[in-house]
């Protein structure tokens, strides 16, 4: 999907298929973080790996909080939803 989002982009032409893409993967990791700190319990919350800005690098909570920043660049996962239905699915704007 991506190819091909990335060959139509070059042909000059609309690719929705980069709004599916962001949005399913910021929205996985995000789930994929919030069950890890949820098996990992209270262990989750800290770690002893220090990232290079002193900050907690290897605690999945840390991760998780973080993975919310990954929703706003190219815009937010409602946004997306709205290309998604307008371009995509052909549905009407709101």
């Amino acid at each position: 999907m991506g190819y091909r989002g990335f060959s139509k982009f070059m042909r000059g032409s609309a690719a929705p298929e980069h709004s599916l893409l962001k949005l399913y993967g910021s929205e996985t990791l995000q789930e994929i973080l919030a069950y890890g700190s949820e098996c990992k319990g209270v262990e989750s919350l800290d770690s002893e790996v220090m990232g290079p800005q002193m900050w907690r690098e290897g605690s999945w909570t840390t991760s998780y909080f973080r993975s919310f920043g990954g929703t706003i660049p190219g815009g937010t996962s409602d946004i997306q939803r709205n290309i998604i239905a307008e371009r995509v699915l052909g549905l009407p704007r709101k």
